[in-house]
């Protein structure tokens, strides 16, 4: 459901320090205005006050549209332009192929900036022209070698639903951030293998969602329509694929406690405000000593 990489660590940043040190942001094919509209307002990442903004326009994923600078890469060499950039910050000398001299010139803006912070979404949104999974790895690997000649941190837009803890957790639990497959009867990680393709494929002939329904990408609910599909969370019931059981739970900092992740990896307590149904772990748990029990 999300693009992610295992390869190697990430340089990020809490969404304060962006906001107070960063003096060069570059959107990479995303417009926080259209999915994230409170992003730029709520911590003052537009252009002026001696801060530059660069919108890198990749495909039909444009920047934004007061962009101090804009730089325009052709989907196709994407990841290929990420690596360039990376060479030329880590010391090796520019490729002399015209295609590729935005992200060349990208690169020494980059490099002569105090504080980058290099902004992307991590939420396809269904559509034939969704980003690579490779370009997340390109942009990890470009913020550290950043951490060389200057200071950079990487920050992921995402969605609701905390995404943050979840893959928090599964990568505590498995190694993996995201995209595990325990079909073999141990964790394997499969970036490249989108659900809605499993599900089309007929790899997967049966589901359990847990979690809010709501969180679930189109293309994914879609296939799941057609397959019998489990729900337990807040709002099962009215999930847009009908799952043939759906068990309605109580509705985290509402209902249940606990702890959320901000996107920018910030640990946020949550507290019950009002009595509700069980929290899903309790269902799902219940559910699991029955399965075991018969």
């Amino acid at each position: 459901m999300t693009w992610c990489v295992i390869g190697r660590g990430r340089a990020a940043a809490t969404l304060g320090e962006l906001r107070q040190r960063a003096d060069l942001v570059v959107f990479w094919g995303v417009d926080p205005a259209e999915r994230y509209p409170r992003y730029t307002s709520r911590y003052a990442l537009a252009p002026g006050r001696g801060r530059t903004v660069v919108a890198v326009d990749v495909g039909g994923h444009r920047g934004p549209g007061d962009a101090t600078a804009r730089v325009i890469i052709s989907a196709d060499i994407e990841v290929d332009a990420l690596g360039v950039i990376r060479a030329i910050v880590l010391g090796h000398a520019p490729p002399d192929v015209p295609a590729l001299r935005p992200a060349v010139e990208l690169a020494r803006r980059m490099m002569e900036a105090q504080y980058v912070a290099l902004v992307h979404d991590a939420e396809p949104d269904g559509s034939p022209a969704d980003p690579p999974p490779d370009r997340a790895e390109g942009l990890i690997a470009l913020a550290q070698a950043l951490n060389g000649p200057t200071r950079c941190a990487l920050s992921t837009l995402r969605a609701g639903g905390n995404r943050s803890g979840a893959d928090a957790v599964v990568t505590w639990q498995t190694g993996f951030p995201c995209a595990v497959d325990f079909g073999r009867g141990y964790p394997s990680y499969r970036p490249h293998d989108g659900v809605a393709a499993l599900v089309a494929s007929r790899e997967i002939d049966a589901t359990l969602v847990i979690g809010s329904p709501g969180s679930v990408p189109e293309p994914v609910a879609r296939g799941l329509g057609s397959i019998p599909t489990v729900a337990i969370g807040p709002y099962a019931s009215a999930a847009a694929f009908a799952p043939a059981v759906a068990v309605d739970t109580g509705v985290a900092g509402i209902h249940e406690g606990g702890m959320a992740f901000r996107m920018d990896d910030v640990p946020l307590p949550l507290r019950p405000s009002v009595a509700g149904p069980p929290n899903a772990a309790v269902v799902v748990r219940d559910l699991a000593a029955r399965l075991v029990s018969t």
